[in-house]
């Protein structure tokens, strides 16, 4: 069996070109993302969030990023904690309401997508 000798120049270009996947499936993912944000797909910012995820495994301003909306939601978490509870029922009903109201807007868009191809109209 021979020695394996360690290449550093290897390692830089496998880490050059693993970053460059990585920037281009995140960035992607990001973009397609903010497509759908308007569209009535109700899964825009999840998307958002998946490819700033996947950019954090490789690149510092994407795991700041990432921290931040951790922190934010943690902060938001605790806040509606410490909130009584009469107010943390009305959240959870407000949450609800927005998110029927988004699956809602998105099923009335597909239809009429749906109605406007079936009418023509482009």
């Amino acid at each position: 069996m021979g020695l394996v000798c360690y290449d550093e120049s290897m390692h830089s270009k496998k880490t050059v070109i693993r970053k460059i996947f990585v920037g281009l499936g995140g960035g992607s993912t990001i973009l397609l993302g903010l497509i759908l944000i308007p569209t009535p797909a109700p899964e825009g910012w999840l998307i958002v969030f998946a490819g700033i995820a996947l950019l954090s495994t490789e690149f510092s301003f994407a795991k700041l990023w990432l921290k931040r909306v951790k922190a934010f939601r943690l902060g938001l978490n605790h806040w509606i904690q410490r909130q009584p509870r009469i107010a943390r029922i009305g959240i959870s009903i407000l949450g609800g309401f927005i998110l029927i109201s988004i699956a809602a807007l998105g099923i009335w868009g597909v239809y009429l997508l749906d109605s406007c191809r079936d009418s023509g109209i482009t």
